[in-house]
Formats: C-alpha cells, sequence, structure tokens
C-alpha cells in the first residue's frame, strides 16, 4: 500500500520502501506497486460559473430529481433539522466553550442495549453481542436539535429527504425485497440498528459507529449501513445547492423587476421632458438584502476511503440514488468510462484479477478486494440533470479521496477546498488505521480553515451571501464527521476530541464482545489447544506505557525467549516498537530474523524460511505486515504479543497457527490498563473487566 510510504517520517527510519506485496510468494516481486495516477481534482480556478444545466428547473428539478423545465420549488417535508442546523447562531462564549482544549465529554445512554442478532443485517463485526448508543451533548448551552424517531424507513426518508431521493431509495428498495407476488410495497428499517443510525446522522450529531465490518457489500446488495449514510449526505448537499439555485432564481427574477421599473420610469421622464426615446441601465440586486447561503468554496461533502475499491463502492451507490444521474440521458454522468477504468478492479491479459486473494483468508479478501491502490482523489458535481465526475475541486459539490491522495495535495500549501466542508465521512476508519492514521489527522487538521488565497480566493466570491459563521470562524462548530469502523479505538476518540467541536454533540456506538477466545474455542483445530496467559503491566499513565512495556519485555520476557530451543513468534504492534526491539535484539547479539511492513519480499521469503527451519529462534513480526500480507507462519511453537493486537483475526490466525504443535502451543499477551479497547475484543468485555481489575498478581491463563 503506497500509505506506508508515504509520511515515512512517521514511521521510522526504514519507512522509505513500500512493499506491502501480499503475493503468497514471497520472493515474487510486488505487483501492486504502480505509478501514480494523477486524477483531474484541478488547480482551484477563480471562479465557477453556474451550467446550463442548473439554470435549466434550477432549485425544482435538484430536489425532485425531474431533470425538467418545471421551475417550481419542491417543498422539502421534515428539513427541520437543516434549517436549524445552518440557521443557528453560536454566540462567542458558546463557541468557546465548544472549542475548549481541556473538554471532557460525559456520555449518556441513548437506547436499550440492541442484541448481536440485530447487527447482522448490518454487517456487524463478529464476537460483537450487544450494541448500545450514549450522546454526548452541550446542553447546558441550549444547543440541541429536536430529537427525531421514525417508526420505519420509508417515513423517515419522506419526512428528512428531498423528494426525488426519498423516492429513488424507496424503489430501489423495494425492488429488493418484493417477492414474486408484488408485497413488501412499504419499506422498513433494515435493523434497529440501521434506525438509531440515521436518527443520530439526521440530527447532525458527530456519529462514532464501531460496529461496521467488513466486507461491504458487492454487488446488487444494499448494505444498510452505507445507505444510511449516503442518503443523509446527498440530502445535505442536494438541499443546500437546491437553496442557492432557489435565491439565484430570486434575485434573476428581482434585477429583471428592477429593469423594466427603471425603463418605465425612464421614458415616462422622458416624455415629460419632451424627449422621444430614453435608456436606463440595468440595476443589480441590493446586496444588503442577498442571502447569506454559502460557503467560502463550493465542495461540502468530504468522504474519506481506505482505498478505490471502497471509494468505488461508495460513489456507485449514490449514483443508484441520485435521481440526476438517472434520467436516461446519455450524458447524465460524465466520464463513467474513465471511472470504471481507473476504479475497478485492474485485470490482467486473461481477464483475472493479477492479485488474486484465493489463498487468502475470507477476512483479507472483504477488506483488500477490487482495486486496492490507496493513492486517489477527484471531485464529483451535482447539477439539476446530471452528475459530473472528475471536475475541479473548486466546482464539485463532493470531495472523494483516500486519506494519502489528499495529504498529498494538501502538500501543495492550498487547503481552500476544505474551507467549507459541512459534512465528512470516514468509511473503514479501522483500515485507514493500519495504513496511516497521520495522514487522516493531517486532512482534519486543514479542514474549515479561514481562506489565505488573497485575491485568487476572492475573486468570484460574494462575500455578501457567505453564511455569516463562516466569517466568524465559526465552520468547525458546524461540520458533522462520521466515523465508520469495524472496531473502536483510541485515535478515533482523539480525532473526534482535538479536531471536532460540533454544535449538536456526538453519538457513539458502544459494544460488548464476547471475545477472539470464544472464537477459538468454537474452532475444530487438530491436536491439543494452545494455552493462553495474559499479562498485566502496571504504568501510571499512556506516556509511561511505552517504557514500561519495553521494561517488562527486557527483564522477564526477554530471558525466557533466549532459553528456549527457537519457534518463539513475538509480534508487535507498531513501527516504532519494531525498531526498539529490534535494536535491543541486536544488542544481544540475538539469533532472530524480522519481517516489518518495509521488508523487501525477498527478505520476507528467507524469514520465513529460516524462521521455519530454526535457523532463527525468534521472528519479529509487525502488526501491519499481518494486516496488508496474512502470511502463515510455519514453524512456531509459541507466540508473544507485545500488546494487544487492533485487530482481533490476527490473534485468531496467530493462535490457530498453533493447532498442530504437540502440547498446543503457548499464547502469551502483554497488556496495561491503556489497553482495554484492544484487550475486550480478544476475552471478551467480562473477562476483560477481570483482568483489569487492580490487585492481584497480574498474571492470567485461559486453557
Amino acid at each position: 500500500m503506497r500509505s506506508l510510504r508515504r509520511g515515512g517520517s512517521n514511521q521510522g527510519a526504514d519507512a522509505d520502501q513500500d512493499t506491502a506485496s501480499d503475493d503468497d510468494d514471497a520472493a515474487a516481486p510486488d505487483e501492486d506497486v504502480v505509478p501514480e495516477q494523477e486524477d483531474d481534482d484541478g488547480a482551484l480556478p477563480a471562479a465557477v460559473d453556474e451550467d446550463d444545466d442548473e439554470q435549466v428547473g434550477g432549485a425544482g428539478a435538484m430536489l425532485d430529481g425531474s431533470g425538467g423545465v418545471t421551475g417550481a420549488v419542491v417543498a422539502v417535508t421534515g428539513g427541520d433539522a437543516y434549517i436549524a442546523r445552518v440557521g443557528r447562531m453560536l454566540t462567542v462564549q458558546q463557541a468557546a466553550l465548544l472549542g475548549a482544549a481541556d473538554k471532557r465529554p460525559v456520555w449518556t445512554a441513548a437506547g436499550e442495549a440492541m442484541p448481536g442478532a440485530v447487527l447482522a443485517p448490518v454487517h456487524g463485526p463478529q464476537g460483537v453481542t450487544s450494541t448500545t448508543w450514549e450522546v454526548c451533548t452541550p446542553e447546558d448551552q441550549g444547543l440541541v436539535l429536536p430529537a427525531a424517531s421514525f417508526g420505519d424507513l420509508q417515513t423517515a426518508a419522506e419526512a428528512t429527504l428531498p423528494a426525488g431521493l426519498a423516492a429513488r431509495w424507496l424503489t430501489l428498495l423495494r425492488d429488493t425485497h418484493t417477492t414474486s407476488d408484488g408485497a413488501h410495497t412499504h419499506v422498513d428499517w433494515s435493523s434497529p440498528a440501521q434506525a438509531s443510525l440515521y436518527e443520530h446522522l439526521h440530527g447532525y450529531k458527530d456519529v462514532l459507529y464501531t460496529a461496521r465490518a467488513a466486507p461491504p457489500v458487492i454487488g446488487g446488495a444494499s448494505d444498510p449501513v452505507l445507505d444510511a449514510c449516503i442518503t443523509h449526505a446527498l440530502g445535505h448537499c442536494l438541499r443546500g445547492r437546491a437553496e442557492v439555485l432557489r435565491h439565484n432564481e430570486r434575485l434573476r427574477a428581482k434585477a429583471k423587476a428592477n429593469s423594466r421599473d427603471a425603463a418605465a420610469a425612464a421614458v415616462a421622464a422622458a416624455l415629460i421632458a419632451g424627449k422621444t426615446h430614453a435608456t436606463a441601465e440595468e440595476e443589480e440586486p441590493d446586496s444588503s438584502e442577498a442571502p447569506q447561503d454559502q460557503g467560502f468554496t463550493r465542495p461540502k461533502l468530504l468522504v474519506l476511503c481506505p482505498t478505490r475499491a471502497w471509494a468505488k463502492q461508495w460513489l456507485d451507490r449514490a449514483l443508484q440514488l441520485l435521481p440526476c444521474a438517472n434520467t436516461g440521458a446519455a450524458d447524465c454522468v460524465s466520464n463513467r468510462e474513465r471511472w470504471e477504468a481507473q476504479y475497478g478492479p485492474r485485470q490482467d491479459e486473461a481477464g483475472h484479477n493479477p492479485r488474486s486473494v484465493r489463498h487468502k483468508a475470507p477476512g483479507f479478501a472483504s477488506v483488500f478486494f477490487g482495486n486496492r491502490d490507496d493513492h486517489f482523489r477527484l471531485g464529483v458535481k451535482l447539477t439539476a440533470r446530471s452528475v459530473r465526475l472528475f471536475v475541479d475541486f473548486a466546482g464539485a459539490d463532493i470531495i472523494l479521496a483516500s486519506p494519502l491522495g489528499l495529504a498529498t495535495r494538501l502538500e501543495a500549501g492550498d487547503a481552500t477546498f476544505l474551507s467549507s466542508i459541512e459534512l465528512v465521512i470516514l468509511d473503514g476508519a479501522d483500515v485507514m488505521l493500519q495504513q496511516n492514521w497521520a495522514h487522516v489527522e493531517a486532512v482534519f487538521a486543514a479542514l474549515n480553515a479561514m481562506p489565505t488565497g488573497g485575491a485568487a480566493v476572492m475573486e468570484g466570491l460574494d462575500v455578501m451571501r457567505v453564511r455569516p459563521w463562516y466569517l466568524d470562524g465559526h465552520a468547525k462548530h458546524y461540520r458533522q464527521t462520521v466515523v465508520l469502523s469495524a472496531h473502536g479505538a483510541p485515535e478515533f476518540s482523539a480525532l473526534l476530541r482535538q479536531h471536532c467541536a460540533n454544535w449538536a454533540g456526538v453519538a457513539r456506538t458502544k459494544c460488548t464482545y464476547a471475545g477472539a477466545l470464544s472464537t477459538l474455542a468454537s474452532k475444530a483445530v487438530t491436536g491439543a489447544a494452545a494455552s493462553h496467559a495474559f499479562t498485566r503491566i502496571s504504568a501510571a499513565d499512556v506516556a509511561a506505557a511505552a517504557d514500561a512495556r519495553f521494561a517488562h519485555f527486557t527483564a522477564v520476557t526477554w530471558p525466557r525467549l533466549s532459553a528456549s530451543a527457537g519457534g518463539e513468534l513475538l509480534l508487535v504492534p507498531s513501527y516504532f516498537d519494531f525498531v526498539r526491539v529490534r535494536n535491543f535484539l541486536r544488542s544481544q547479539d540475538a539469533s532472530f530474523v524480522t519481517y516489518c511492513e518495509y521488508t523487501d519480499p525477498s527478505d520476507v521469503g528467507t524469514a520465513r524460511r529460516d524462521f521455519g527451519a530454526r535457523d532463527a529462534k525468534v521472528l519479529v513480526h509487525t502488526q501491519r505486515a499481518w494486516f496488508f500480507r496474512r502470511h502463515v507462519i510455519k514453524g512456531a511453537s509459541r507466540v508473544t504479543f507485545y500488546s494487544p493486537p487492533d485487530v482481533a483475526d490476527c490473534y485468531v490466525a496467530l493462535a490457530t497457527a498453533l493447532g498442530g504443535t504437540p502440547g498446543g502451543g503457548e499464547v502469551e499477551t502483554l497488556f496495561t490498563r491503556w489497553d482495554r479497547p484492544q484487550l475486550e475484543r480478544i476475552v471478551g468485555t467480562a473477562r476483560c473487566a477481570k483482568l483489569m481489575a487492580p490487585g492481584g498478581s497480574g498474571q492470567f491463563l485461559f486453557c
């Protein structure tokens, strides 16, 4: 993955290579590394004129999807949340409290716990036994949108979405679920989880949804989580664009009326003065009455995806739902062939995907399907009659990109196109966490900054039509952030805490896990079952945890590993820990080999062979290398996790590989109290509470 190479300063001294091949033959060249394709994201032209197809039909066609020359304004039922969102004005004191660095969230339960079974239609991750919602709202400041509750999906769609978008969504769902006798004319929620997710989205809260697991749905079936997010996001974009077009029509009509009145007055004055003819200059609309309906730039929606295949899934579904993309006209979606060529699966001459996943575990194929390139960005423009792909960012309504693709675009130093983003969606945040989370943080740091481009930015911008909260520098308080992930992580909470200050508050899911140990117990493994030991390490705070873990490893863990006969697999969570442990082993003249995300494929094959033949006692493996390659490591008799892995499947895969070891093998995991989210997914919520309880020896064994 290219994101492993980019941002090498964040990964260590050896982070200048891109070798994350997942081919089964470790000695084969990395086929996934291809020359970067520069998408036409544009150089931010100074001004973007209204297109002809936006003039035709105007706001009415944008909302009802007719695309015809109706000129009528379609009322959006249930638009209270949108109106309340964009119409509220924050005071200076309220904005200061929302952006306070020392704010501490106070979470309260919202609704009853939902059993894990209801997550199945929403593609919930394995091992989740129940989930519930928690909310944190700034109620003490009176900044709360009216709570929405919809009995069924059809009512919610018709009450909250533009007419054309709601009709398209409901029609597609009816086509999917209609039986041969024509039943199911009414559309219900896929599950209570989908209903609650949409209600929080409609309330414009920031959403941290950690019960979405790969695989995303591939093919014709709909993904309820994705549908809820896409329809809400498209509804916001369409409603905002229709508002601008409606005001444009009003201003043009007023200008024409003023021109006619001025001409009539000039003729009357000429007749009185005895002149035979008179002319009047056309008057401009009164700027004091200009509607405030815009931002500094046009883009309002930012969608971040880990790979081109994830992005293709997102936009393909959006094109199915958008009325303007389904008018039947040949040009209703521009550059569709280019879209399919650049974002579809890369094929070899025989028509097969050159990066086969047939030898990989199902979890790998569900994440790395289709085109796995992680460097891309493009702009999408919505008009009344068409969708235009690969447009300049300044003329786009939607920016669809990977964190790496957008981070490299920001290296030019111009982040003006992100100044007016009102909604951000991170789809597959758990995959981005394994790529390079620093790119995500760089993007969020650039969001909603005041434009600094000077005259180039101001040209073509009607400042009188910019919303007041943009001019006040409060745009970040009006931005909704949606994070979709297979599991929780401290990085997600830190992102919301440091870069998000939504005045509507935050909603997050809280999951209860059965644990990976339960999964291992249910697997049919030949030979004796492995024993699972967990060792708690004391650390005063999260900053001291890394040093405490390393001290325990050098004083307690390493003497045991060095005294063994070999077959010691050591998995470390990050490249920083990898470098630290590697340097220590070198200082000890230890018999070891390494396998990290930056290891050359040919060296990976050599390391695996040496370890399997016991020519090296220890194999130091990184979690990211496992995540992107999923190689089966043969010859291990014991696995030591330097800390609990973020991905529970990693624990299961390596522990299962010990099934053929005499005696079942041993698995040991070092953890601190700061590793609760990762540990909970491995041992389960109930067991995790016992492992985290103070006192005792800190040694736990499960057989």
